[in-house]
């Protein structure tokens, strides 16, 4: 069984309040957001401090959809548990990997479709996970799946049987289950889980992928 990681993309803290505590309990990790506007045209909420207020719960993935990653990384290190970097964003993806060797919060490194998996294939065994986007479009919720990311999924897994491999984009039960059948490890669902009516409902329905 993959893990269903809830995706929450908001501009105000107060919606991400809300939406935790939707799902308070039902998965180990969310995954937070964070556009400047740049890398991708979506501009989010961004405050690090912000995360102090949360109960505690669910561990904290924050995906930096961001330019030069490396220049606010240590406000979101020292505050989440996870953070998502896209490779693509960064001339200095061996000192960020080599920074997070020293701290207690873990690295996952984002793919968009286009991006050869060879470029992150030196790194992936020194970080947490390996996450493909599964849209054309990053910085969206609600974007259309691109099966292409399927053949991404079992080629890494081939490559590197014991790297943890994420989907992020377009995940709903048809696409997820297809994703978990090509081996990932994870689904990062978005919109298919807020716009359902009945998140915990939807994550019940995930899990049994």
């Amino acid at each position: 069984m993959a893990q269903i990681i809830p995706a929450i993309l908001s501009a105000t803290w107060s919606e991400i309040e809300d939406k935790i505590k939707q799902i308070d309990g039902l998965t180990e990790w969310v995954q937070i957001d964070v556009a400047d506007g740049h890398f991708v045209p979506a501009v989010t909420w961004a405050t690090p401090d912000d995360l102090a207020l949360l109960p505690g719960v669910a561990k904290i993935e924050i995906h930096l959809m961001i330019d030069r990653p490396e220049e606010i990384l240590a406000a979101w290190m020292n505050v989440a548990d996870r953070v998502v970097i896209h490779i693509e964003a960064t001339d200095q993806l061996a000192d960020i990997v080599d920074a997070f060797g020293s701290t207690n919060t873990k690295l996952v490194l984002a793919l968009e479709l286009d991006t050869p998996l060879a470029d992150v294939l030196p790194y992936a065994p020194r970080v947490a996970a390996i996450q493909l986007m599964g849209i054309r479009k990053v910085g969206f919720q609600g974007e259309s799946f691109d099966p292409r990311v399927l053949d991404r999924v079992r080629e890494l897994k081939t490559k590197l049987p014991g790297v943890s491999v994420q989907v992020d984009g377009g995940i709903d039960l048809g696409t997820g289950r297809d994703c978990v059948l090509a081996g990932a490890d994870a689904l990062i669902v978005g919109s298919a889980l807020w716009e359902s009516g009945d998140a915990a409902g939807m994550i019940a329905k995930f899990k049994e992928l």
